[in-house]
């Protein structure tokens, strides 16, 4: 008879090597200066990548949290991995290219957004491709950036020339693009009835009906957005841009320190985020001002995810850190290939 993980169409990755000890865990506590004694540690994981002729870590481009104990991470390389609080499991699926982006609904209610006009979607059970219509065209174009969900059966995903598709509960479809040929980098919904996009030197309101481009100028391109709750929003992107929104509109936050490329932003609640880019750049904000962290690594970080009690920063060539209370005490590693 079929293991529950069999049956899960999960395969179990045991060859891990260990490399959380006490001195892993004490360096990512100092790295935390007082004021964000809130947050908590962030803890390394290391990929199995110490063995003599083995391929450096692959990227990793995409992250989404599923609940308190489990995650997913995408790579470079085309995997899908999920923690379970135990360790990681290489999910399969069909279709081994570059994820971008994880759209979590529910636990067994996810998509998953990538190259070659990837769209997967995950019942809690398996992977399944949907198809779209941009599944056709040439990879440059069909690559899909930025993504997300105002309801189920409303979803929307962005490509690098600014095409908009959406998802109506039963299909995909072409939708009216507000960028133009600019870039859709991410979008955040607080509700059905609102939400953002951000891309290459524009801002985007959902008003439940349509998108409308802001009247915005000497914008940067932006690579991130979120909308924390209270009616506060953070977005980031190029020259260490950070932009506050109160509600009502955007505004650029002068933040000492950040003049990185900012990749990625998350919130766990108004007064928990976190934002990163290149050259390990990490800030923290804990309600009152952004402050830069340094976990010690100078790799790009491309992916941040919060939620039910745990987060995750992840980047170039395996660079993986995790936070929360279900995540502290494990002993674990990103499996080798």
């Amino acid at each position: 008879m079929a293991s529950p993980r069999e049956r899960d169409g999960l395969n179990r990755i045991t060859a891990f090597a260990p490399t959380h000890g006490g001195a892993l865990v004490l360096a990512a506590c100092l790295a935390l200066p007082a004021w964000a004694a809130w947050a908590g540690a962030w803890e390394k994981v290391a990929w199995d990548s110490a063995r003599k002729g083995r391929k450096p870590p692959p990227n990793v481009t995409a992250v989404g949290i599923l609940d308190r104990d489990r995650a997913l991470i995408g790579t470079s390389d085309g995997r899908l991995l999920r923690w379970d609080g135990e360790g990681l499991d290489a999910m399969d699926h069909p279709a081994k290219v570059r994820p971008r982006k994880f759209v979590v609904n529910a636990p067994d209610d996810v998509w998953v957004f990538g190259d070659d006009a990837l769209s997967l979607h995950y019942n809690g059970t398996a992977w399944t491709r949907v198809k779209n219509p941009l599944n056709r065209r040439k990879r440059s174009e069909g690559r899909l950036w930025g993504a997300g969900c105002a309801a189920p059966d409303r979803c929307f995903a962005g490509t690098r020339d600014g095409r908009l598709i959406e998802w109506n509960g039963k299909e995909w479809r072409h939708a009216l693009s507000p960028a133009g040929k600019a870039r859709i980098h991410a979008m955040a919904f607080p509700s059905l009835r609102s939400g953002w996009m951000v891309g290459d030197g524009f801002f985007a309101r959902w008003d439940g009906a349509r998108w409308k481009k802001a009247d915005m100028r000497d914008i940067p391109r932006m690579y991130d957005v979120v909308l924390a709750g209270n009616g506060r929003g953070w977005a980031v992107g190029d020259h260490g841009a950070i932009f506050e929104y109160d509600g009502t509109a955007w505004k650029k936050t002068d933040v000492p320190g950040s003049f990185f490329r900012l990749r990625a932003v998350a919130c766990a609640s108004a007064s928990d985020c976190w934002a990163a880019g290149t050259a390990g750049a990490v800030f923290g904000w804990d309600g009152t001002r952004w402050q830069r962290t340094r976990l010690g690594t100078p790799e790009r970080f491309t992916a941040v995810a919060m939620g039910a009690g745990q987060a995750l920063l992840a980047g170039d060539r395996g660079t993986l850190f995790r936070r929360g209370p279900s995540l502290a005490s494990s002993e674990s590693s990103v499996p080798p290939e």
